[in-house]
């Protein structure tokens, strides 16, 4: 996308699966797969990844991206940590807590300083 917005995209993410799914044919090779587990990966098991910085962003911003892109793998920063609001003001995760994994994945409400409702 930064073809089409120099200025105007930072980074992006993809997803690359491959490791997952080699890691799940050797499960089925060796008789352990079960096919019973949710796929909770991220960029520390290399299944997110973060398209190269713009070249513009200032290096100390950088240097602040990569601490953080750093401690995300490390388990030490929870991105999604409260405390956070919905729109209407209602406290969905308390401050010093995690949004809990099946929160995440079914999220139904708009975070606050967004405009509208979830349809119904």
């Amino acid at each position: 996308m930064s073809s089409f917005g120099k200025k105007a995209q930072l980074t992006g993410s993809t997803e690359d699966w491959s490791g997952y799914y080699i890691a799940e044919t050797k499960k089925v090779l060796d008789g352990s797969w079960t096919g019973a587990r949710r796929t909770r990966w991220g960029i520390k098991e290399g299944l997110v990844v973060m398209a190269p910085l713009n070249p513009d962003i200032p290096p100390a911003a950088v240097k602040i991206f990569e601490e953080k892109k750093s401690k995300i793998i490390s388990g030490e920063l929870k991105p999604f940590a409260g405390p956070i609001k919905d729109n209407t003001g209602k406290e969905m995760v308390a401050a010093g807590a995690a949004m809990a994994d099946a929160t995440a994945s079914s999220l139904n409400w708009y975070v606050e300083g967004i405009e509208g409702s979830i349809p119904k």
